[in-house]
């Protein structure tokens, strides 16, 4: 794994949730990270790719400074291609989401509980408390088997 300089990896949260991530064969140490990740359609390479390229557009890099990141050493087509993939499994998901609701599949209320669901997510991207990460986990299977 090729690493940025210890002053890189100090600045972003980001990065240590990619560095966390590419450890998902083995334990996660966060529950609530591991269970969204592996509860998605996101592949790890997909997943990888957009977070360094977020990263290097938040830190003013480009794409081959983005591809440096990466968890092993890939083309750009091949990093390009994986970030084509993630952003359509992105928006694959939001179509499929209001779609459902259009068809009322999905309850109209839900939609307004998703929004309150993502700003305790929010809250809780940078806590450590493992019982807060443990009941989001649980707030977040109840909203889905509720929602349909």
């Amino acid at each position: 794994m090729i690493l940025p300089s210890p002053i890189v990896r100090e600045k972003s949260y980001i990065y240590n949730i990619v560095l966390m991530l590419r450890l998902l064969d083995r334990v996660v140490e966060n529950d609530l990270i591991n269970f969204l990740y592996k509860s998605s359609w996101f592949k790890s390479a997909q997943l990888d790719s957009l977070l360094c390229r977020k990263y290097c557009k938040e830190n003013g890099m480009n794409v081959g400074e983005a591809i440096k990141f990466r968890d092993k050493l890939v083309s750009f087509g091949s990093f390009d291609r994986s970030c084509r993939q993630g952003m359509i499994v992105i928006k694959r998901s939001l179509i499929t989401i209001l779609f459902a609701a259009m068809l009322e599949l999905i309850d109209q209320n839900s939609i307004s509980d998703l929004e309150r669901l993502l700003r305790i997510l929010k809250e809780l991207a940078g806590n450590s408390d493992d019982n807060l990460r443990k009941e989001a986990i649980t707030l977040i299977r109840d909203y889905v088997n509720d929602m349909i």
